[in-house]
């Protein structure tokens, strides 16, 4: 399978940081990044893509309209079942799980003590300072 950059035909442009310096800084500070840390958790949950050799399912691309927007590969139809499959064993396992507590974004819980244990943290030297969100 072809590796251009835009697989959706006419919609979507290969990407060009001609524009500005600032463009430039949010694609490779912001953007991509983002799509970097994307692939890695679908690699994580879905395996490599099959489709393109380095396993990476999404790719950033721009629309006609100057738009950035995340680009998916294209499957073949094989790949695509095996995929929905994938989709199906996820589900599974998730509808195994026992979600009684709600979670919330907004929640960060102090993990310190309990990864590390409280020994480890009761003592905070004058240099460093110790943020506790809840």
């Amino acid at each position: 399978m072809s590796h251009s950059s835009s697989p959706f035909g006419d919609g979507f442009e290969p990407f060009n940081p001609s524009q500005s310096i600032e463009e430039i800084e949010k694609v490779v500070l912001d953007l991509e990044p983002k799509i970097r840390d994307l692939n890695r958790h679908m690699i994580d949950v879905l395996g490599p893509c099959p489709e393109t050799e380095n396993g990476n399912w999404a790719y950033l691309a721009r629309t006609e309209d100057g738009d950035f927007v995340i680009g998916f590969e294209q499957l073949s139809f094989k790949s695509g079942m095996k995929l929905s499959n994938r989709f199906l064993d996820i589900y599974r396992v998730l509808d195994e799980v026992d979600v009684a507590a709600p979670s919330s974004s907004q929640y960060q819980p102090d993990l310190g003590p309990a990864i590390v244990g409280d020994a480890a943290l009761s003592f905070v030297p004058a240099t460093h300072v110790r943020v506790v969100r809840k």
